[in-house]
């Protein structure tokens, strides 16, 4: 097993906008960018893009674009990333969904965005390796944030995670529900994870006051 650095991805923005319909203000987010550069987090997570865009999501942080991360760069530089959901893709083509993210996502060499990453549900594994597939073509590091992981069982989550390795740069699970607390599940899933020879992550949710401990276990 490799040993990795331990790094924080932070996603304030992206997660915080579910209160503020992904609405900030100016001087509030350069404050924030500056202040995560200086505590030298090394990944930040500014927001959404939208492929299912709906009226609610209007602020510019639900749909991150060139410009936004440009801007962002030009405050604090960083390693600057969003997030897609994997439901958005649903019932589409491989050929639609190669289609979509060619559209909305330069080449990385031209880009200014450093990583995408992919929240899917255990049911959307497939759709979730083709968005892997075609943003890692497009020279993106490819994060994947598998939800509800105290839903799934070892077994699935073994055969999730080997379906997608090839195209995945770092694997996080996500308890999305804040509701894992049986050490039992905890330690197989950490023992799982200690075997892939990627770097791994856990999202937490503090639903249960766990967050913090549940992360520390991993």
């Amino acid at each position: 097993m490799k040993q990795f650095k331990k790094n924080i991805l932070d996603c304030t923005l992206r997660d915080g906008g579910y209160y503020t319909n992904w609405t900030f203000g100016k001087k509030l987010v350069e404050k924030y960018l500056k202040t995560i550069k200086k505590s030298k987090i090394k990944y930040v997570e500014i927001g959404f893009k939208f492929f299912n865009k709906k009226k609610e999501y209007s602020g510019v942080f639900a749909n991150v674009n060139e410009d936004l991360i440009e801007w962002a760069n030009s405050i604090a530089k960083n390693n600057y990333g969003l997030m897609i959901n994997a439901s958005d893709f649903k019932n589409l083509s491989e050929s639609n969904i190669k289609q979509k993210i060619n559209k909305e996502f330069k080449n990385r060499k031209y880009s200014n965005l450093t990583f995408v990453r992919i929240a899917s549900h255990i049911s959307e594994a497939k759709i979730a390796r083709v968005l892997a597939k075609y943003l890692k073509k497009l020279g993106y590091k490819v994060f994947v944030n598998l939800m509800q992981i105290s839903t799934i069982e070892i077994n699935i989550l073994k055969k999730y995670y080997y379906d997608i390795e090839k195209y995945c740069d770092i694997f996080y699970v996500a308890d999305s529900l804040g509701s894992l607390k049986d050490k039992k599940q905890i330690f197989k899933i950490c023992n799982f994870l200690k075997t892939i020879n990627k770097p791994f992550g856990i999202h937490a949710h503090d639903n249960r006051g766990l967050a913090l401990k549940n992360t520390l276990l991993f």
